[in-house]
């Protein structure tokens, strides 16, 4: 029996050794170089002193880029051949180890990849490696691709590394598209760590949702009906970061999964959030070693990179201090540290910093010392935070009284801070700051989205929370006055060049300190207490210049609210305030109010706008303020020109233009120019237009006022189009469109794609018109310009027309009028009625198209050139005057409604 035994067992591991070998080759083949490394190490396992199996594993190492640790790999086969065989490598091993060592290796190149279209997402680029996590990935994949499973929550101690499986997970629906069909909609990183919670968490919870999907919310909605909206019926991946401190959001969220069946969610939280339906996937550390080294000379042999810890270590380490090497005393560390973490990503990171300091026994020891918060952590799911403060602490207590002063003060910065704000607010030297990075405390961040050259310094979050439980009371209040005064000083500092010098660097800026704006202006506006006279003076430029901003960016919704709370204060302020010092409140209200009633213009109230812009502009003329009024005299004038209400339009901007030449302010009479011409030409007085655009071009250049160009640039185009000079169109059209680019201002994009559009549908390119009529009205719905948005619309359709394509053509213009209508645009509901009667006309429907060119004649404020049109289109009838007696016309806003009532297709509807 025991001779059989023994052949079966030698045929079984002979067994086992083909299927490791055929499983390499499998993986290898294909560039599967995780699983294959994993078969080789099982392999080696079985076989400790094949060589050929060393090679192979060192060969797919350097391939996938880890030299290290094949490097590494060579040296245990070395060591092991030594001692258990008394021999050498042979001459292949070492001489494959000499190429590895001299970095001439050339990975073999991978096989071109057939190009897949792109799944929507916004995912985080990765700057490390993702490490270990094989069976997680796996079962979170397992549970969003079940049927019934819509809510998955990743739950774990902080620093556990959720964030980055999560994120992983979500990369696998990605990269799989479109050969894997999940989320067809796309796959949506929503950030919840920045947010901080008020009363209406659910609302915060949305906006959260639309920024991550790039869209604009309405401000005459609940934000999370029109999340709702926009979600429905689409399959869609939603992956909320962070959502510990939002628990209170958790019935939004379950209301949003009820209305919109198509979306699943992914979740991480230190916390489950215990409601039905919630699938739960636990992660703990990343693997680590079975034994501790220092009680097991065989562990410190095996290549640190077969373990995620102590490889994460490993890269940490080398990052933080490029001369670090890995010997024997090194490793022994290293796998101690790593299991005195239980394999926690975060903790390994910020412990791997230290190496530039300590050696990797005195940073093990350090850990040591604190170890019992980590081990009650096992326990109590509560210690996540504990298990973070051993090393929290122990880099705390590294630093001076002066630098622990330096690092808390640092917490009160959002998303960073520059290094005039860090020395200004927090007091820090470019020495403390210097220590602080050596420490890994602070993280050197090169902006990319910031001013030219200027580094910034930002504390991970949760060492941030770390640092801002330091303060005490009277500390932080100090630290936020200083850092409210200088953010609102700074951010008034950029108002010259907002309206006349380097736009795309101030714009820039603001953005990449955004979030410190905001706490500025939220915190001045939760104080009761208006502030003293040179406050008031100290926070207008400031705000003028968060409204440039605003507007230049297109962040209609988000200026409204900050700009409509900022006016509910001042109001009490100045209701407040003594008779004596009420003047500046009042005029501050007025001018705030002015503001929000421009991006409520922009969101398609313009009933509310209207009225907030002529109550303010009531307030100045009452209060004998001419400059303020300039401006609410010059986006009347522009209300006014877009509702089609031409005679209005004049005598605001003539006022306008009267006022800034009084006072000599070139940017508002520039302004009033550019909007000038823009109703001469909605008038069809093209030599005024002309005029009008070419002077209000020449003062913008002479200010260097680049975005008020743009305006110019477009009218100056469309008289070039008119005159059928479309070569000189195009490149007006792509100056100003290489402007908003350089600025980031989406609806100014969207202006130009259209404009291009137009060059492009007269000359018969159908589709390349379609392509960016389709890139105007995406970027109009995301900023909530419904008036745009149906103008876009009229365009879709009469390309669709053109190519005969009459069913898409009608829904598009119904769709159009139907926008246009809501925000009761005059020149938009005359641009749908107009595509409609082409439709008519192409499909012989002489009774419709006849009245629907009545309708566009007899109006007042229609064009010439829409009437032009409509003769040519009356011509094709053989209708000679479509004239009829003034009261037998039918109201335009009638005629419409009878049509989106009675005539509409039954599916048009806008999107």
């Amino acid at each position: 029996f025991d001779e059989w035994a023994r052949g079966e067992r030698e045929h079984y591991y002979l067994l086992a050794i083909g299927a490791h070998a055929e499983l390499i080759a499998h993986h290898a083949d294909r560039h599967e170089y995780l699983p294959a490394i994993d078969y080789a190490t099982r392999l080696l396992q079985l076989e400790p002193l094949h060589e050929e199996t060393y090679r192979r594993l060192m060969w797919m190492l350097a391939t996938s880029g880890q030299q290290s640790a094949a490097l590494d790999l060579f040296q245990s086969c070395r060591r092991l051949l030594t001692e258990d065989a008394g021999a050498e490598p042979e001459d292949e091993t070492v001489e494959l180890y000499e190429r590895i060592l001299a970095g001439d290796f050339a990975p073999s190149p991978r096989p071109a990849a057939q190009q897949a279209p792109a799944l929507r997402h916004n995912l985080p680029a990765d700057l490390t490696p993702f490490l270990g996590r094989e069976a997680e990935v796996d079962e979170v994949r397992r549970l969003l691709l079940a049927p019934h499973a819509r809510l998955v929550t990743i739950a774990g101690l902080g620093g556990a590394g959720k964030t980055r499986l999560a994120t992983e997970v979500a990369r696998t629906f990605v990269a799989g598209w479109p050969q894997q069909d999940a989320f067809a909609d796309g796959v949506f990183f929503v950030n919840l760590a920045p947010v901080e919670p008020v009363e209406s968490v659910g609302e915060q919870l949305a906006e959260q949702i639309a920024l991550a999907l790039d869209l604009a919310l309405a401000a005459n909605a609940p934000p999370i009906a029109q999340v709702s909206a926009m979600l429905a019926g689409k399959s869609t991946l939603l992956m909320f970061d962070n959502f510990e401190h939002l628990t209170a959001a958790t019935p939004a969220l379950l209301h949003l999964l009820h209305t919109v069946p198509s979306l699943k969610a992914l979740v991480t939280s230190r916390v489950r959030l215990n409601v039905a339906g919630e699938r739960v996937v636990p992660i703990e550390g990343l693997a680590v070693p079975a034994e501790d080294a220092a009680l097991s000379a065989r562990s410190t042999t095996e290549p640190l990179a077969l373990f995620a810890a102590t490889h994460l270590f490993v890269e940490a380490a080398e990052a933080a201090s490029p001369d670090f090497r890995v010997d024997d005393a090194a490793r022994v560390g290293i796998v101690q540290i790593c299991r005195l973490l239980d394999g926690m990503p975060l903790a390994i990171e910020l412990a791997a910093g230290w190496v530039r300091l300590l050696s990797c026994a005195e940073i093990a020891a350090e850990i040591r010392q604190d170890l019992d918060l980590l081990e009650d952590s096992r326990v109590e799911a509560s210690g996540r935070r504990r298990s973070l403060r051993a090393v929290f602490d122990a880099s705390w207590r590294q630093l001076t009284p002066g630098q622990q002063r330096v690092l808390r003060r640092l917490a009160i910065f959002r998303d960073g801070c520059t290094r005039n704000a860090a020395a200004d607010v927090a007091g820090a030297t470019l020495s403390d700051l210097a220590l602080l990075v050596d420490h890994s405390l602070l993280r050197r961040i090169d902006a990319a989205g910031g001013a030219p050259g200027v580094t910034r310094y930002a504390l991970q979050e949760v060492l941030r929370q770390f640092a801002a439980e330091q303060l005490d009371g009277d500390e932080e209040l100090l630290i936020a006055g200083r850092h409210l005064e200088w953010f609102l000083a700074w951010l008034g500092r950029h108002r010259p060049a907002l309206r006349g010098g380097d736009q795309a660097a101030a714009v820039s800026a603001i953005a990449a300190d955004i979030e410190n704006v905001r706490a500025a202006v939220r915190r001045t506006f939760q104080q009761t207490d208006a502030p003293a006279e040179h406050g008031v003076a100290t926070l207008w430029p400031a705000l003028a210049a968060l409204f440039h901003f605003y507007d230049m960016r297109s962040w209609f919704l988000e200026g409204e609210t900050t700009f409509r709370h900022a006016a509910e204060m001042a109001r009490q302020w100045a209701a407040a305030a003594p008779a004596g010092s009420r003047h500046d409140l009042v005029v501050l209200t007025a001018q705030l109010d002015a503001r929000r009633g421009w991006f409520l213009f922009h969101l398609g109230d313009y009933a509310l706008s209207e009225m907030l812009l002529q109550g303010s502009l009531t307030t100045f003329v009452f209060a004998g303020e001419e400059m303020p009024a300039i401006f609410n005299y010059n986006y009347l004038g522009a209300l006014f020109r877009h509702l089609g209400r031409v005679d209005e339009a004049h005598a605001m901007l003539t006022e306008a233009r009267r006022l800034a030449t009084i006072h000599r302010d070139d940017y508002a009479l520039s302004t009033a120019l550019n909007i000038e011409g823009q109703v001469a030409l909605l008038a069809d007085d093209l030599p005024t237009a002309r005029q009008a655009c070419r002077r209000a071009l020449d003062i913008k250049r002479r200010i260097g006022d680049q975005w008020g160009m743009t305006y110019s640039l477009s009218y100056l185009g469309r008289l070039a189009q008119i005159e059928r000079n479309d070569a000189e169109a195009h490149a007006l059209y792509s100056e100003s469109m290489d402007i908003y680019r350089a600025i980031g201002d989406r609806r100014g994009i969207a202006f130009a794609s259209r404009n291009l559009g137009d060059i492009a549908y007269r000359r018969g390119e159908y589709a390349e018109a379609e392509r960016l009529y389709q890139a105007s009205l995406a970027l109009y719905r995301e900023i909530g310009a419904r008036m745009e948005a149906s103008q876009s619309l009229s365009r879709l359709g009469e390309a669709a027309l053109a190519q005969q394509e009459d069913d898409a053509a009608e829904l598009l213009f119904f769709d159009a009028l139907r926008l246009a209508r809501g925000v009761r645009s005059t020149p938009a509901m005359i641009a749908a009625l107009l595509g409609l009667a082409a439709l008519a006309v192409q499909q012989r429907t002489h009774a419709r198209a006849a009245a629907l060119l009545h309708a566009v004649q007899m109006h007042r404020d229609a064009s010439q050139e829409q009437r032009g049109r409509a003769a040519q289109l009356a011509a094709l009838l053989a209708v000679a005057d479509l004239s009829v007696p003034a009261d037998h016309v039918e109201p335009l806003e009638h005629l419409v409604d009878d049509l989106l009532i009675n005539h509409a297709p039954l599916s048009s509807a806008v999107a």
